[in-house]
C-alpha cells in the first residue's frame, strides 16, 4: 500500500515524504524520554503540561521534533484513524484491506490499482461527518434507523462494518 501510494502521488507531481516509524524504531509510548530538558515539577510530573513546556522551550526529543516538522510541512497525511477529527483534522474515508496475506494475487493487484486511482483524486473527496459531542440526537437516530451500516466505525450504532468490498463501502 505504501509503495502504491508513493507511486500514485509522485505520478501526479507531488513531493512525497515517507516516515516508516516502525523501521525507525520510533517509540509511540509517551514517556519522560520525550523531554530532553528539566521537568517543571519532577515530583508530580504531568506529561501534557510538561510536553507543552518542552515544546515551547525546544526540549522535546529529536525524533519527536523531526516527525512534528514533517507534519507541519505537509498538505496530506495518510493515517488510518478517525479519531484525528477530534484533533482538528479533516478525515477521509479509510482505505481498508483485510487478510492481505490470504488474498489472491489478482485481487491484491486490483486493491493496489484502486488505491492508486483513489489517490489521484484524493483532493476531491469529502471529509467524513462525525456526530457532534459523541451524541446522536433523535433526528439523526431516526435517519439512521433503517440504514444497513452506521455513520462510521466510531458511530456504528451496533450495525456492522461494510462487508461488500475490502476497500470501502460502496455508495
Amino acid at each position: 500500500m505504501k509503495e502504491a501510494a508513493v507511486e500514485a502521488l509522485k505520478r501526479k507531481g507531488w513531493e512525497v515524504t515517507v516516515s516508516d516509524l516502525y523501521a525507525m524504531n520510533f517509540n509511540p509510548v509517551i514517556s519522560r524520554n520525550n523531554i530532553t530538558g528539566k521537568l517543571e515539577d519532577p515530583g508530580n510530573s504531568q506529561y501534557p503540561a510538561e510536553s507543552v513546556l518542552a515544546y515551547k522551550e525546544g526540549c522535546l526529543s529529536p525524533d519527536s521534533v523531526a516527525e512534528q516538522k514533517k507534519l507541519q510541512a505537509t498538505d496530506l497525511v495518510i493515517f488510518q484513524s478517525g479519531t484525528l477529527h477530534f484533533c482538528g483534522f479533516q478525515v477521509l474515508e479509510p482505505q481498508l484491506t483485510y487478510s492481505i496475506g490470504h488474498t489472491p494475487e489478482d485481487v491484491r493487484i486490483q486493491i493496489l490499482e484502486g488505491w492508486k486511482k483513489r489517490l489521484e483524486n484524493i483532493w476531491d473527496e469529502m471529509p467524513l461527518y462525525f456526530a457532534p459531542r459523541f451524541l446522536m440526537n433523535k433526528e439523526v437516530q431516526d435517519q439512521q434507523k433503517n440504514k444497513k451500516f452506521g455513520l462510521s466505525v466510531g458511530h456504528h450504532s451496533g450495525k456492522s462494518i461494510p462487508t461488500d468490498n475490502q476497500i470501502k463501502a460502496r455508495k
